[in-house]
């Protein structure tokens, strides 16, 4: 089993942490269980509490992003060198400069 964490204590595990768990689950336990106990069982989690509408009214629905598309781009030197300095995820972040300027387009036209 993987345990290392992210580097912040209230990150949550990434998924790839998540497939390399072991599975503990006592399922013939659970099996065996009737849907009563089962209840009983989750309001006694306090990890697990019921929610209700109240609890549901304020929530917003987050899709997953589209996979982005690989592309070829040609970039200034000067661009690339700063990009890169500031270490990996160099890429992603030249993405969300791009999607700032798109969004700020989008908000302030310019006439053609």
């Amino acid at each position: 089993m993987n345990s290392s964490r992210p580097d912040r204590e209230d990150q949550p595990y990434t998924s790839e942490q998540v497939r390399e768990m072991d599975d503990r689950t006592d399922y013939a336990r659970l099996d065996a269980m009737t849907d009563e106990e089962k209840e009983r069982n989750a309001i006694d989690d306090p990890d697990a509490q019921p929610t209700d509408g109240t609890f549901w009214a304020n929530t917003l629905l987050k899709l997953p992003e589209p996979p982005k598309v690989p592309v070829h781009i040609r970039l200034s030197p000067g661009v690339l060198e700063y990009f890169r300095k500031s270490g990996p995820g160099y890429q992603t972040r030249i993405n969300q400069v791009l999607e700032a300027y798109v969004a700020h387009q989008k908000d302030h036209p310019r006439a053609r």
